[in-house]
């Protein structure tokens, strides 16, 4: 069984929904109680715990348990040290981490995580902290590093990441870095690994992607798409290895690109028969098969079928209850098959333009 859980500000803060591939959404799930709005949305990697990163100083993250078919259980004791922020962005690491990006210094915030018990003591702070002011996007890559998309250049920092340890020394910049800020970031995990960056750029240089290598970090940067998203970028992830979906803030609000590790971008898919409503701020995909975007403009979200060569499918009828509020966390719960988990969708996210 797989989930839908849509962040927003509004009342209710996350809005979740069983999801059927093919058929699309089901009917929503109680709402979880006690949760501010919420920014992102999102599942930890045994889809035992479901998270929203808040824009309260005095909470900065609601967690809950989370029972598929079921919904939310009772909210987790909150950190006995408070990320004392707006947290705009959320990441697990698989199902033992969780971190914040947030909007003071240092930007960024972690803990041990248990789907049982739920947060454990703060990892210590980064050595280096990010330059600048407000983080936007946090992103783990597998259990090695740790990524955040922030305000200020070099607009993307990353560090190794140990679990039971924390962050390791911060990487050197890219040779040639994004321009912008730092909203989405994804990681494209292979024989080897990408990264993808989506920056506060208009309908030009809003993507930026390298090689990336832990332990040593970017290589040179893949040539550019031949066609950008329009508008600035907001959010970006990988279906599997083969394929690059983008939101972004103008029409068509989403675009998508074959990817080849080694090699980059490919060309341009057509836009979606019908587009999302409005300025989107996140995307996610279902396993190889399904995306959703979320956006500004009623009904919020807006899923399609996915084939890789082919693109999106005809758009899925909305939800019964419709989100309340815009879109700026899309996640899936995780793709399980009799063994463990089969793929993870890189996401994470959202992301939120000031």
């Amino acid at each position: 069984m797989t989930d839908y859980a849509h962040g927003h500000r509004g009342t209710g803060g996350i809005y979740a929904y069983p999801w059927t591939s093919g058929t699309g959404f089901g009917s929503r799930y109680a709402l979880a109680s006690g949760i501010a709005g919420s920014i992102k949305a999102e599942f930890s990697s045994d889809n035992l715990s479901i998270a929203g990163s808040i824009q309260n100083l005095n909470r900065g993250i609601d967690a809950y348990p989370w029972t598929e078919g079921t919904g939310f259980g009772t909210k987790f004791t909150a950190p006995s040290t408070s990320p004392n922020s707006y947290c705009r962005g959320i990441s697990f690491m698989g199902s033992s981490d969780v971190a914040l990006a947030k909007d003071q210094t240092p930007f960024i915030i972690a803990y041990p995580w248990s789907s049982s018990s739920g947060f454990g003591t703060k990892y210590t702070d980064p050595s280096t902290t990010p330059t600048g002011s407000t983080a936007h996007h946090v992103e783990f890559n597998g259990t090695q590093d740790i990524a955040l998309g922030n305000t200020n250049s070099p607009y993307v920092n990353i560090y190794p990441w140990t679990s039971g340890t924390g962050f390791g020394t911060r990487y050197s910049n890219a040779a040639t870095p994004p321009t912008a800020k730092g909203g989405g970031i994804a990681f494209c995990r292979g024989a080897t690994t990408d990264i993808c960056i989506a920056v506060d750029k208009f309908s030009s240089n809003n993507l930026w992607a390298y090689p990336w290598t832990s332990g040593t970090g970017f290589g040179t940067k893949y040539s550019n798409p031949a066609l950008w998203p329009q508008g600035y970028g907001a959010a970006v992830v990988f279906s599997g290895t083969v394929d690059l979906l983008v939101a972004s803030t103008s029409s068509v609000f989403v675009t998508a690109y074959p990817w080849t590790v080694g090699s980059g971008f490919g060309t341009k898919y057509s836009a979606p028969g019908t587009a999302p409503a409005g300025d989107s701020r996140s995307v996610a995909v279902h396993g190889t098969s399904d995306a959703a975007v979320g956006h500004f403009v009623s009904p919020y979200v807006t899923a399609y079928p996915w084939t890789s060569g082919t693109g999106f499918g005809s758009k899925y009828a909305n939800p019964s209850t419709l989100p309340v509020d815009a879109g700026y966390g899309a996640a899936f719960s995780f793709v399980k098959s009799k063994a463990p988990i089969v793929y993870k969708r890189p996401t994470r996210y959202w992301t939120v333009r000031s």
